[in-house]
């Protein structure tokens, strides 16, 4: 019907039912009605399951090569390395401070206003 192929025409009428201006419970029963008449699975169902196996398989892929790695070879234990050279304490030098007139400490604002 209309090009449209069987699952394709149940899609859209799934599609159809879950844009309905109805109130999110009627939405719901109108869909689980639908999905439950034609025989289908819940789609968010599909998907959820899918996300879920495509993390795990994520997460194996790309974290367990590098815990197989560390576990096996084993962790080496780092020594903190000496400091060789002598610490040298720099002289203070003295540090004098001149008194200033506000007029010259505070920039941009001259004295005579």
């Amino acid at each position: 019907m209309l090009g449209l192929s069987s699952d394709e025409l149940q899609r859209v009428v799934l599609n159809a039912c879950e844009s309905a201006f109805l109130p999110e419970y009627e939405k719901v029963a109108l869909v689980s009605r639908v999905q439950s008449d034609w025989g289908l699975s819940d789609v968010r169902e599909t998907r959820s399951l899918a996300f879920l196996v495509t993390f795990g398989c994520a997460l194996v892929v790309f974290t367990l090569p590098r815990f197989v790695f560390n576990t096996l070879s084993g962790a080496s234990v780092q020594t903190a390395a000496q400091d060789t050279a002598k610490a040298r304490v720099a002289p203070q030098a003295a540090v004098t401070v001149e008194p200033r007139s506000l007029g010259s400490r505070l920039t941009g604002f001259s004295a005579s206003s």
